[in-house]
């Protein structure tokens, strides 16, 4: 089976530490959002974690047929590329970006993509790494030059998403050991549950939810409430990414 880019970071001991504590939050939002059809785009590797989805139909999205043994049924493969989806406007009610800013050639355009795609007050739900952090270290160690990637950091992901009329509507920051203490076997959840209130910027991985914002011309109250999805949401220096139903925090 050909190996993806992705997965030998989890085939060691943290990146399978890290791999449990994001299937946990990864379940925790797809089992309660409501869908007909969703769309998965990422590296095949980690296909399986919108298993956690009600949704009628899955779709994994990938660009090369080489990769297609990771897609398991009833997760459907489609052939594409983020940059140019191959579906209608306001036919997907949830997207899946399962850490897919680290492969797509373009973060920002896919964005633009998903917008389209996403009916109107659609989900999309992220997980990524913070480039400045476990996965920039990460690759400075074990990914030979040619095939480093940049990253997305949430910083310039929030500014997308704002630009793109998406509403934030929760998330979490989490995999707080540090790099070295992971990779010699020592997984603290203790800080696990300090981290968010303590440290909340420290976090290597997150793990964030927006939805689809829908323009009227007769304003309309919105048809759903703000959820907390995740126990222990970003606080403290975080409360810019606060989730609040407006843009009193975009400084």
């Amino acid at each position: 089976m050909t190996c993806t880019y992705i997965a030998p970071w989890y085939q060691n001991a943290y990146g399978k530490h890290c791999l449990e504590l994001e299937k946990t939050l990864v379940a925790q939002c797809l089992s309660r959002l409501p869908a007909q059809y969703l769309l998965q785009i990422g590296d095949p590797f980690l296909s399986g974690l919108s298993d956690y989805s009600k949704a009628r139909q899955r779709i994994f999205l990938e660009p090369t047929r080489s990769l297609s043994s990771f897609i398991k049924p009833p997760l459907a493969f489609c052939q594409g590329f983020a940059e140019t989806l191959p579906f209608e406007g306001a036919s997907i009610d949830v997207v899946f970006l399962a850490h897919a800013l680290e492969v797509v050639s373009n973060p920002k355009k896919t964005l633009e993509e998903i917008y389209r795609v996403l009916v109107p007050e659609g989900y999309l739900l992220v997980t990524g790494f913070q480039p400045e952090l476990l996965w920039g270290l990460y690759q400075k160690q074990y990914v030979k030059p040619q095939m480093q990637r940049a990253s997305v950091g949430l910083s310039v992901l929030r500014s997308w998403l704002l630009e793109y009329d998406f509403e934030i509507i929760s998330g979490k920051l989490f995999c707080f050991t540090p790099f070295i203490l992971g990779f010699l076997g020592i997984n603290s959840s203790f800080l696990e549950k300090i981290g968010p209130f303590s440290c909340p910027f420290l976090g290597s991985m997150y793990v964030l939810l927006v939805q689809k914002r829908c323009v009227t011309l007769t304003p309309l109250k919105p048809s759903w409430k703000r959820i907390q999805l995740f126990q222990g949401e970003w606080a403290g220096e975080a409360s810019k990414w606060s989730f609040k139903n407006d843009r009193k925090n975009e400084g």
